[in-house]
């Protein structure tokens, strides 16, 4: 059985044709040359055209590092060890699995059935309501999603910037060092966070609420840690908790150590002295 890996580096660098739909327009039919089915990829939108191939297969490589993470999480029960304390309150344990399990889908198929719902893009949409060339909380954003406004398919957005954060498996543990920090992130973890945003994918793990960013205090791996250890925060419904979380649990197994908690908020390659955001 071929790795997921190699299975995504072996789908074609195609552009797909595009219709209208409410929000973004639509995708052409997902490649299954691979022998992956249709169901569980991802379309990848037109404007990933010859001058972006280069980004089209990091962001392929980058939905396998999704997965990937996602795997990792429920392969080493992670949620029953002391890396999931650093994020999460015990009692969000069933809906943090949950949630890792959606995304992973149910080991038959490559990632969740849903993903033939969700398109990617390579930069902004005239109708989308966010924007690459905007700052959030005056801050660079890597990515956003966008929930469709009929049906429940939706829109992923990568910025310009975010192809900047590289492979997991570029990713050496030398440059990881001993401490949680922003050479970890990923964009598989950019990805993961998107992907918890989607209420399709996400939403029966939390009781049907919505995993949204809670501001400046949800994002990073310091912001994180001390929004787990307030008392009326569900870190259930952070977002960027999961990407930190995934993060730390796959090179904790891939290096085979336990690493110091992070001292700061660094983002990685993040080009805003104000630092970066994920909508």
């Amino acid at each position: 059985m071929p790795s997921i890996f190699g299975l995504i580096k072996a789908l074609p660098l195609l552009c797909m044709g595009i219709s209208a739909t409410p929000v973004f327009p639509s995708f052409g039919p997902a490649d299954s040359s691979s022998g992956l089915t249709k169901r569980n990829l991802p379309k990848f939108g037109s404007d990933f055209n010859p001058n972006h191939l280069t980004e089209l297969a990091q962001v392929k490589q980058g939905f396998a590092d999704a997965i990937d993470l996602a795997d990792k999480v429920l392969k080493t029960n992670a949620v029953d060890g002391p890396i999931f304390k650093r994020y999460f309150k015990d009692s969000d344990k069933a809906a943090v699995k949950g949630v890792f399990k959606a995304i992973y889908g149910d080991g038959s198929t490559f990632g969740s059935n849903e993903f033939n719902k969700l398109g990617i893009w390579y930069d902004d949409k005239a109708d989308s309501p966010k924007s690459c060339k905007k700052t959030w909380l005056g801050k660079q954003v890597l990515a956003y999603l966008n929930h469709e406004v009929t049906g429940d398919g939706a829109q992923v957005v990568i910025c310009p910037i975010g192809y900047k954060y590289p492979r997991l498996q570029d990713i050496d543990c030398g440059k990881v060092k001993d401490t949680v920090s922003g050479e970890m992130s990923s964009i598989g973890g950019i990805l993961v966070h998107e992907f918890t945003h989607w209420k399709v994918l996400s939403g029966q793990a939390v009781n049907g609420l919505e995993i949204v960013d809670h501001g400046n205090e949800g994002y990073g791996p310091v912001n994180t840690y001390v929004f787990k250890n307030q008392v009326n925060n569900s870190p259930r419904l952070n977002a960027d908790s999961y990407r930190w979380f995934a993060q730390e649990v796959w090179f904790a197994d891939k290096c085979k150590k336990s690493y110091k908690p992070a001292t700061d908020n660094a983002q990685g390659p993040c080009e805003n002295s104000a630092g970066c955001v994920i909508q």
